[in-house]
């Protein structure tokens, strides 16, 4: 029985065929004597291909990575008969709605201050205090190259942290007015951009949303 899987690999295999016929993706088959178009989906490169070309493989396998992101965003509007209109006749409009207009940050993941600092690895982050003190005070944030967002929340309502102006802790921080802001509750959120000229995290907004 064939699956709405096999159809969608098969709509996806017709033209992945064109692609590579275009780009010119063909390499001569001794053993067979004749122009073979090499099949792109199996290729893997460091295989063995006996009679292949190594660079001619391993471009057909950096083709392998680009088709793959691209099948990524066009595989949910194909529909069961493998036909991309019959689900989406307006495709571009629909793919500019679906990942376009809207900006998914994930779950935030969680950071502990250690004296003083964090390091981030995402943009969005709860924060939680050094061994789980009722307090704590957060001076420097480090991880961040120039134009990197920040959206900082605390970890827990009983364990409150106040990010700090440089001007008072000497970090890296830069708020309003050198306001410093406490985040006492869950719903509280700072959002701040790094300025790599300065090597600081610049505030964008502050939502004090806790009751």
């Amino acid at each position: 029985m064939t699956t709405r899987l096999d159809r969608q690999q098969r709509w996806i295999n017709t033209r992945i065929g064109r692609i590579a016929r275009r780009r010119g993706a063909e390499v001569l088959s001794k053993r067979a004597h004749h122009r073979a178009v090499v099949p792109i989906l199996p290729v893997r490169q460091g295989e063995d291909w006996r009679d292949g070309d190594q660079a001619i493989i391993t471009a057909l396998s950096n083709l392998r990575d680009d088709i793959d992101a691209v099948i990524n965003q066009i595989a949910p509007f194909i529909d069961d008969s493998g036909r991309m209109e019959a689900i989406s006749p307006n495709l571009e409009e629909d793919l500019d709605t679906r990942y376009r207009s809207r900006i998914r940050l994930g779950v935030a993941s969680e950071v502990t201050i250690s004296s003083g600092a964090i390091y981030v690895t995402r943009t969005h982050h709860r924060v939680d205090t050094e061994s789980d003190a009722s307090t704590d005070n957060l001076d420097v944030i480090d991880g961040g190259v120039d134009g990197d967002l920040l959206i900082l929340r605390t970890v827990d309502n009983g364990r409150d942290v106040t990010v700090r102006d440089s001007s008072v802790s000497g970090g890296n921080v830069e708020l309003d007015a050198g306001a410093a802001f406490t985040m006492n509750n869950t719903l509280d959120r700072i959002v701040l951009i790094f300025d790599g000229a300065n090597d600081s995290w610049v505030e964008l907004a502050r939502a004090n949303n806790g009751v």
